[in-house]
C-alpha cells in the first residue's frame, strides 16, 4: 500500500506559512489541550468523513497524530475521497517538539 507523503516539522511550518495548509489533529481532547499546533483543529478519526472535510477539500492537509503512525491510513482515505494534497506530520507531534516547534495550550 502506497504511504502518505511524509513532511519533516520544518517543511510543514512551510506550507502552514506559505500556504495556508490545514492542521488536523488526530490526538485525544486531552492531549490536544496540553499541546497542539497553533490554529490546528482536533478531528477524530471517525470525524474524518467526506461531509465534515469537504469544506477543506482544496487545501493542503497535515495530518499530525502521536508519532506520525494513525496518519498514514487517514491521509490515504482522504486521498482516496479526492483530497488532492492530504500529508503527514512524520514522527507526528514528538517530531515537532523534537524540532522545538512551537505549542500552545487550551482549547
Amino acid at each position: 500500500k502506497k504511504r502518505a507523503a511524509e513532511l519533516s516539522p520544518q517543511a510543514a511550518v512551510n506550507l502552514i506559512n506559505h500556504e495556508n495548509a490545514v492542521v488536523i489533529d488526530l490526538r485525544d481532547p486531552e492531549s490536544f489541550r496540553n499541546g497542539h499546533i497553533i490554529d490546528a483543529i482536533r478531528v477524530s478519526a471517525e470525524d474524518l468523513t467526506p461531509e465534515r472535510m469537504e469544506k477543506y477539500k482544496e487545501k493542503a492537509l497535515i495530518l499530525v497524530c502521536p508519532r506520525g503512525l494513525q496518519s498514514s491510513p487517514l491521509a490515504n482515505k482522504l486521498k482516496q475521497q479526492g483530497f488532492k494534497q492530504a500529508m503527514v506530520l512524520a514522527g507526528g507531534i514528538a517530531a515537532w517538539q523534537s524540532a522545538e516547534l512551537p505549542l500552545v495550550k487550551g482549547k
